[in-house]
């Protein structure tokens, strides 16, 4: 039998949900086209589409709808 040299099973920590997080400004084209992106991501399980969307909405402008 083999040593065990690692003290237990590995540990897989959830990922920050804030990573997630966006609040799209009303009115803002191009937040209301990021959180279309963001839940077509949510919807198909894409972590890193969703999680650049989320970054942009929170990066944006935003730009006042014509």
């Amino acid at each position: 039998m083999r040593q065990r040299t690692y003290p237990g099973p590995p540990v897989d920590p959830p990922l920050d949900g804030w990573l997630y997080e966006a609040r799209p400004k009303p009115g803002c084209t191009r937040c209301a086209e990021l959180k279309a992106q963001l839940d077509r991501a949510t919807r198909r399980g894409e972590a890193n589409a969703r999680f650049e969307a989320a970054r942009s909405i929170r990066q944006c402008a935003h730009e006042a709808a014509e």
